[in-house]
């Protein structure tokens, strides 16, 4: 495990190049009441701002994290 960005704002960078993006992002769900997770990278980095560790698989599928480009994104229409 280890840190992908060196700071809150890169990876305020990151959530906001990709994750906020792409159809895969958290959404909540108001009848169940629970939010409901697409993405197991998004789901890794949000918990790792808590943590200040991500799982190496999840950098790995990140790619470079520092080019700011999720290679598992899917934008919204």
């Amino acid at each position: 495990m280890s840190a992908p960005f060196s700071n809150g704002t890169e990876f305020m960078f990151w959530r906001e190049r990709n994750c906020e993006r792409c159809k895969k992002n958290v959404e909540y769900d108001a009848e169940k009441d629970e939010f409901i997770d697409h993405c197991n990278i998004e789901k890794a980095l949000s918990l790792g701002v808590i943590t200040g560790d991500v799982p190496d698989d999840i950098i790995e599928r990140m790619g470079n994290p520092m080019d700011f480009s999720c290679p598992e994104l899917e934008e919204e229409e």
